[in-house]
């Protein structure tokens, strides 16, 4: 398999993927506890802003690995890739053992980067698939049970869509299928409500969900997720990344949110529109599809109107942050000192001989002209 990738892609690209790859995990421990202080000093800053810093980290991201992977590119393909004497040192703990097995395992990934970069591809390979059967029901979802809402409400939401400063057309369609509110298309965007939603609620409660999705059209989120999409199948095994667009998701509801109240004039009818439709939805629909107002995630948002508090991260996650960070000290405190040596990679000789092999050379030299000496009966000079 490993010749597959080989034919395809020269060593040195096989080799820059896969640091990279390695790179964007002790990256993204520090993008987590970047984000984490960024969210403490944020407390009570509007969501727009938090969403910004937040969207923006993950734009900086982005380009650190851009930049990790342009220098590892320019590194060349290494000649080699040393084994410590640590390995054979007899030396003991939890950090020396750490540091071996670390050892190993760079080694074996870094004689078998056609493999690695092999099954991420494969692996992306699948998320593509998946995405591209969850963007074809969605387009399935435009015209399979679909009709027309009330004339109506096709008004309103044209009204409520001025009042926002939205230029082009939206429509509006109940569906059979669809459980939730949702937004599809970015040039000729439609709102999908469920069938029945717009007579089971009150006309204020439906009007504060049309402003809801309305708000996600003027602010272009498709776009912002299309690029966290694409940062989720590109680095589908970095749980940095996943938290990150979690707590983008959340403050882009947070903000379409805020545009809903400041057009409403006051928080109550959103937190009942919210409260209301999950009754209906329990009661009508009943199934297992996640929906950003349901259970912590609603009451956090219905926290956050009443009080303007945002989200903070949670004691686990803050836990699991400050473990990583204590951990990896230790570690670095303990390492032997003679095996970060061993985890950097030997530059390429381009022709010249490098100290260790001079010196080996000159060692090997010495030797030989002394067998001749002994051989001649003569004794080497002092």
């Amino acid at each position: 398999m490993e010749k597959l990738i080989s034919s395809y892609l020269p060593v040195n690209v096989t080799e820059a993927i896969t640091y990279t790859l390695l790179h964007s995990l002790w990256e993204g421990m520090l993008l987590m506890v970047v984000v984490s202080l960024m969210l403490r000093l944020t407390e009570r800053t509007a969501p727009v802003w938090r969403y910004r810093l937040l969207t923006g980290t993950l734009f900086v991201f982005a380009l650190v690995l851009g930049l990790t992977f342009t220098l590892e590119l320019s590194a060349g393909p290494d000649s080699s890739f040393k084994r410590s004497g640590l390995l054979n040192s007899g030396a003991d703990g939890f950090a020396v053992e750490l540091w071996r097995q670390l050892n190993f395992s760079l080694k074996y990934i870094h004689e078998h980067a056609g493999l690695v970069v092999l099954l991420w591809l494969l692996a992306i390979g699948i998320q593509i698939c998946r995405l591209s059967l969850g963007f074809y029901v969605l387009q399935r979802m435009r015209v399979v049970k679909a009709t027309p809402a009330d004339p109506f409400w096709e008004q309103r939401l044209n009204e409520l869509a001025g009042d926002l400063r939205i230029h082009h057309a939206v429509r509006l369609v109940e569906s059979g299928i669809a459980r939730i509110p949702m937004v599809l298309g970015y040039f000729k965007p439609l709102i999908l409500i469920p069938v029945g939603l717009l007579n089971a609620l009150d006309q204020d409660q439906v009007e504060a969900i049309l402003l809801h999705e309305l708000a996600h059209i003027r602010r272009k989120d498709g776009l912002i997720n299309l690029m966290q999409t694409l940062m989720e199948t590109l680095l589908f095994f970095n749980p940095a990344v996943w938290w990150l667009s979690s707590l983008i998701r959340a403050e882009r509801e947070n903000c379409c949110d805020e545009v809903a109240v400041q057009h409403l004039k006051s928080p109550v009818v959103l937190m009942r529109a919210m409260v209301c439709f999950e009754h209906y939805r329990d009661r009508k629909l009943n199934l297992a599809l996640a929906f950003s107002t349901t259970g912590a995630g609603l009451a956090l948002r219905m926290e956050r109107l009443l009080t303007g508090k945002n989200r903070m991260p949670g004691k686990l996650d803050l836990l699991a942050i400050v473990l990583i960070l204590v951990m990896g000290l230790l570690v670095m405190v303990r390492r032997p000192e003679n095996q970060i040596h061993s985890l950097a990679k030997a530059p390429l000789s381009l022709g010249k001989p490098n100290a260790v092999s001079s010196h080996e050379a000159l060692e090997d030299k010495k030797r030989a002209e002394a067998d001749a000496l002994r051989r001649t009966g003569r004794h080497p000079a002092p």
